[in-house]
């Protein structure tokens, strides 16, 4: 087939390849029509070599998070318009970790995507790889209305999952932190070797506690973090492959650590006269 290409044909044809194999061909973005608006698309595309001269000091933070590419646009009433930034991110999973960076978890939450946040002039909302902000400085009534239909629709082209991490989904409600749920891609509790973890706050007869979960490609590359974590605790004797293992951090507190196969939990700030509560969190997480 390549044989009967012309130059140009064969350069497209590695082209797209390049793009596929990159991930970039992912970050096609289209801005929606909005009845009664109009575009300007007239904006600088900004990638992870250039992202800082657009939002220089949280530039670093979204490179954390596999950020690819940016793509903004106005959508223009009269004097007025809303900005829409939609920030591309390397996996769903990354989209939603730097959204959940900017969260708290008092905001008032809309059901776009898999989940957004607004106030009278914003709408932030992640869907799929997209982690999109909308924002106007009008005071028309008008105009702050239509954030939410034009989020709609910008959901709407975004391509997939509507659906909240299957993590969020096993983790217990009873004392839950909702909506507090933090994804962090590197030294998790200040330690290197601990990376990529959904982080969550818990508060059960009267006792805070963190919990950590960690996702991984298999049993091995767990017990590994495992067994980094104990030579830097300089705790010998353990075998990483323990079902069980309670540990004192110097700099966190008192860590119970369980691992089932690719996953593993640790909780953080709870003592040994506490075993029942890490264990019934732990068994719903790991699914035991």
């Amino acid at each position: 087939m390549i044989k009967n290409m012309n130059n140009s044909k064969i350069a497209l044809f590695f082209l797209i390849i390049t793009l596929s194999f990159s991930g970039l061909i992912l970050a096609e973005v289209h801005f929606p029509e909005m009845e009664g608006f109009t575009q300007d698309t007239d904006y600088d595309v900004y990638n992870s070599e250039t992202l800082w001269e657009y939002i220089n000091g949280a530039s670093e933070v979204f490179l954390l998070y596999e950020f690819d590419e940016l793509r903004i646009a106005d959508y223009i009433r009269g004097e007025n318009s809303i900005n829409v930034e939609i920030y591309v991110h390397g996996t769903p999973e990354m989209a939603f970790g730097m959204y959940t960076k900017e969260r708290q978890p008092t905001y008032s939450f809309v059901e776009i995507g898999v989940q957004g946040h607004k106030s009278d002039r914003q709408i932030y909302f992640v869907k799929g790889n997209y982690y999109v902000k909308m924002t106007t400085s009008s005071s028309s009534e008008e105009i702050r209305n239509a954030l939410i239909p034009l989020a709609e629709k910008i959901a709407a082209s975004l391509e997939g999952p509507s659906e909240m991490p299957g993590i969020i989904n096993m983790l217990p409600e009873e004392g839950r932190r909702i909506n507090g749920e933090v994804f962090l891609t590197e030294s998790v509790m200040g330690h290197i070797f601990l990376e990529n973890a959904y982080k969550v706050n818990y508060s059960v007869d009267g006792k805070k506690f963190d919990v950590f979960v960690f996702t991984k490609e298999n049993a091995e590359e767990c017990q590994e973090m495992i067994r980094a974590y104990l030579e830097w605790a300089e705790i010998d004797g353990i075998d990483p492959a323990s079902e069980e293992i309670f540990m004192e951090d110097k700099y966190n507190g008192p860590v119970f650590i369980r691992q089932k196969g690719a996953k593993l939990v640790l909780i953080n700030g709870l003592q040994k006269d506490s075993l029942g509560i890490t264990v019934n969190i732990s068994d719903a997480i790991l699914g035991k």
